[in-house]
């Protein structure tokens, strides 16, 4: 199935599109933590040291030190940290507790990939449950649930913005665009791949514009307006914080990114395309700490219905919401792509959701 062109609905016939879906809403919770929660202290085995590094750093916080962004360990974004520090206000520090973070984004940001399907494919909600089921039981999201990163945040905090931005257009409310902003200016607080978020936003909101009829694009023009000033005032702390230190917000981009004159990083950027091409379906990332080396990111049977609906896209990738996912995918890869050590399934953690989907 693909796609459809949404528009908004009436109250009447929204609640006829999402009948039921509580229960599945349910069913997916249970699932994904499942396979999620048990025996995080063991498994995997032993702290990574970024986890403990993590750690360190919440109980820091709970003996008053608060930064809007921790330098050290090349810098991080303070959301995971705090979260973790809340969890150690509650409970004593533990590895299962350092990891229950993770795991309960993982575990959110399941049903929240069920809506954004059921928004994008409001004639059935099969398409809906299959992407979720696979984000569910997928190794690369499970692989990082599993790890007291910040990382798992960007799934969950993108998936919010995005479902609040599908459900504003569907049901032409202003408060869900204004949701959608403060998900958006939340997620640059969670982890450094969401800085390209807003461009998936925004290939969105061009071409919903390009399909909205005359006496629609004002008023989405005026949303996606209230969605960016939210997501600015949101990120102004942060912001304000970066332009006092520069090298906290380019530190760690300017190591890792591609090198060269303009033709190398144009070389070495190509190059890393085709090695992500190959790791969906042959081999992935070799890095323990991400995947399990070399286990591409899709199990094999679901390659052929991954190259199919991305055919399907690209038959109209003009359309609203196959242009969305498309771009969502795409741009959601360039963490990786543009950042040596190739193909990154840490880095591209964000593409997990539309390549569900």
């Amino acid at each position: 199935m693909h796609p459809s062109p949404s528009s908004p609905a009436t109250p009447s016939l929204a609640r006829r599109l999402f009948a039921g879906d509580a229960t599945w809403v349910v069913v997916l919770l249970t699932a994904a933590a499942l396979v999620r929660l048990p025996s995080l202290g063991s498994v995997p085995p032993g702290l990574h040291f970024d986890e403990a590094y993590n750690a360190l750093d919440a109980l820091g916080v709970l003996e008053g030190v608060r930064p809007l962004f921790f330098e050290g360990n090349f810098g991080r974004e303070p959301l995971f940290i705090y979260l973790l520090s809340l969890a150690f206000s509650i409970l004593p520090p533990t590895p299962a507790l350092i990891r229950g973070v993770s795991a309960l984004a993982g575990v959110m940001a399941v049903p929240l990939t069920y809506g954004i399907g059921r928004l994008l494919f409001p004639e059935s909600r099969l398409p809906a449950l299959l992407a979720a089921l696979i984000q569910t039981f997928l190794p690369w999201d499970l692989h990082f649930s599993r790890y007291g990163l910040r990382v798992e945040l960007l799934p969950l905090l993108g998936n919010a913005a995005m479902f609040c931005l599908l459900l504003g257009r569907r049901r032409g409310r202003s408060a869900w665009y204004a949701a959608a902003g403060a998900f958006l200016g939340l997620a640059l607080y969670g982890y450094m791949a969401a800085r390209l978020l807003p461009f998936v936003v925004l290939v969105w909101g061009a071409l919903a514009l390009r399909e909205a009829g005359p006496g629609r694009r004002k008023p989405l023009f005026l949303n996606l307006c209230l969605l960016a000033l939210v997501a600015l005032l949101v990120f102004v702390p942060l912001g304000s914080y970066f332009l006092r230190h520069p090298a906290g917000f380019g530190n760690r981009a300017g190591q890792v990114l591609v090198k060269g004159d303009l033709g190398g990083r144009l070389s070495a950027a190509t190059e890393n395309a085709w090695l992500w091409a190959k790791a969906i379906a042959v081999e992935g990332d070799l890095n323990p700490r991400n995947n399990q080396p070399g286990a591409p990111a899709l199990t094999p049977w679901l390659v052929l219905p991954a190259a199919l609906g991305l055919l399907m896209a690209l038959r109209r990738p003009l359309a609203v919401n196959r242009g969305f996912l498309l771009a969502w995918l795409g741009i959601m890869l360039l963490p990786s792509i543009l950042t040596d050590y190739a193909p990154s399934f840490q880095r591209a953690i964000g593409a997990v959701p539309p390549l569900c989907l």
